[in-house]
């Protein structure tokens, strides 16, 4: 009798086909059986696992792992975050976080800040508009980290597309006047 025959036989006993693929050093066996789980798939020799059932396990025991982790830490941190916040105070927490940012991000205290905000009277360098709601944003060089200037949130974000490229200017006036004129 073949080994293709053996392992495929469904009326053999479980410990035979088993036997006979280790025999002939085979990974998997199969038996045609479903497994506790209701999968009809190769076993493996060595534990006797359904190769569904261990694939299935893997990626929940992966999955999990990699939620509890990540999960544990962010609870920890909101925690350490809410626990600060409850400690100074609101409007501390919020300046302090501020004065944090500026100092990682820009390597910029809140006194330079301050300072350049007063330069430019309060307002935004581009449209000179003061942003009443949020504090001005600190345009800089992506390529150099050089600080050019204080924005609002508007004309930064013009700023990013005019980096990336240098021709947006006037790609966004030919946008307009076509648009102007679809409109109209």
């Amino acid at each position: 009798m073949a080994i293709s025959q053996i392992l495929c036989r469904e009326s053999l006993p479980v410990t035979e086909i088993l036997s006979h693929a280790r025999k002939f050093n085979s990974i998997w066996y199969w038996t045609g059986r479903k497994c506790k789980n209701g999968h009809i798939s190769f076993r493996y020799t060595s534990n006797r696992n359904c190769v569904d059932c261990h694939r299935d396990l893997n990626k929940i025991h992966m999955r999990g792992l990699r939620l509890t982790d990540h999960d544990r830490v962010l609870k920890a941190e909101r925690k350490s975050r809410a626990k600060r916040r409850n400690n100074l105070g609101e409007k501390k927490y919020k300046l302090l976080n501020r004065r944090y940012n500026l100092k990682h991000c820009h390597n910029l205290s809140l006194k330079e800040y301050d300072q350049m905000l007063n330069e430019q009277d309060g307002v935004c360098a581009i449209c000179r508009k003061a942003d009443v709601k949020r504090h001005l944003h600190v345009d800089h060089d992506h390529s150099t980290n050089k600080i050019r200037g204080l924005l609002c949130c508007i004309c930064n974000n013009s700023m990013k597309s005019i980096d990336d490229d240098e021709n947006w200017g006037s790609k966004a006036k030919k946008y307009k006047e076509l648009y102007g004129r679809l409109i109209s």
